[in-house]
């Protein structure tokens, strides 16, 4: 049988209760909140103790997804506000230069991925991906773009 000890001795019991039932033994996600509910409980107050830690597990699956969400728009927006604070101190001719030369990067990390998969014509194929993810009518487009801002 397994030993385990918590700090709350009120957990302890909880816990033997359970494993004496057989009855599957989720510890804690919030012991603060589940503390409160006890005193509120021992206070008068209805509370369901199995209904609060649902609640929590639910919010805490729910908050996962929030966290992540908001860390995305953070960092995308902080990507925008460096854009654009880049573009009021640097030149056109230089912010030229710099995509053409990420473009450029991505396009030999992007063929060597196809041609790692055996797709055919992989630079050409790169090249017209690229294009779609920028905006222009088609791969060769892009290629004399990148060719005349170098």
């Amino acid at each position: 049988m397994n030993k385990r000890r918590s700090r709350d001795p009120q957990t302890d019991i909880v816990y033997a209760s359970f494993t004496s039932t057989g009855a599957a033994v989720k510890p804690a996600r919030d012991p603060l909140a589940l503390g409160i509910a006890r005193d509120l409980e021992e206070q008068g107050f209805r509370i369901d103790v199995e209904k609060v830690e649902a609640t929590l597990a639910k919010l805490e699956t729910g908050k996962r997804d929030e966290t992540a969400a908001f860390i995305k728009k953070s960092f995308q927006k902080r990507d925008a506000l460096r854009r654009a604070a880049i573009a009021q101190l640097v030149p056109p001719a230089v912010q030229r230069k710099r995509l053409a030369a990420v473009i450029k990067h991505e396009h030999a990390a992007f063929a060597a991925k196809l041609r790692r998969r055996g797709v055919p014509r992989p630079i050409t194929q790169a090249w017209e991906e690229l294009a779609k993810r920028y905006g222009h009518t088609n791969g060769y487009a892009l290629k004399r773009w990148v060719r005349r801002n170098r």
